[in-house]
């Protein structure tokens, strides 16, 4: 098991995620964010069905099946949902 996440430095991260904050589009900043806070690849997340997420205990199960790594991984969801 692999969590997911911690893949970008802090200040990187910040700086990144407040210039999206300005952007016009209103889906891909979404989208960027969703990826930098959770460390998951472009494709993880574009094929991401609904059975994989707990929404209430804040949790992404990512089956070996559906990575590159071949093991299952685990993603906290609290900080991507506020």
């Amino acid at each position: 098991m692999v969590l997911l996440g911690y893949h970008v430095q802090t200040g990187n991260k910040d700086s990144l995620l407040l210039e999206l904050k300005k952007s016009r589009n209103e889906v891909v900043p979404e989208i960027i964010r969703f990826l930098i806070l959770t460390g998951a690849r472009l494709s993880e997340a574009v094929n991401l069905p609904w059975s994989e997420l707990d929404l209430q205990g804040g949790i992404w199960t990512l089956p070996p099946e559906r990575n590159k790594a071949k093991n299952q991984k685990i993603g906290r969801l609290k900080f991507c949902l506020t």
